[in-house]
């Protein structure tokens, strides 16, 4: 997205086949172009900012919110952190 910005009129070889109406000859036209921003927008908001902040902040504040020392499955706890970042990324 930043690349067609920069490049606006610039054809690409490879759209002409994903969206053969909306970037025909490969130029993406203005409507692709928006309905690609709020895709990207729609799966940003959904896929980390809703759950990122839930995992983070249950990693490190829920133990200390009912004083123990560490998690009790602390494998299965890293493992479930990590995917998150897998996942939103």
């Amino acid at each position: 997205m930043r690349f067609h910005m920069v490049y606006p009129n610039m054809r690409w070889a490879g759209s002409a086949k994903l969206w053969p109406t909306s970037a025909a000859g490969g130029l993406m036209t203005p409507e692709l172009y928006l309905q690609l921003m709020t895709m990207h927008g729609t799966i940003m908001v959904f896929s980390c900012l809703t759950t990122v902040p839930q995992s983070g902040f249950g990693n490190y504040f829920l133990p200390i919110q009912i004083g123990a020392e560490d998690m009790a499955f602390p494998v299965l706890n890293m493992m479930s952190f990590w995917t998150t970042f897998l996942r939103s990324s």
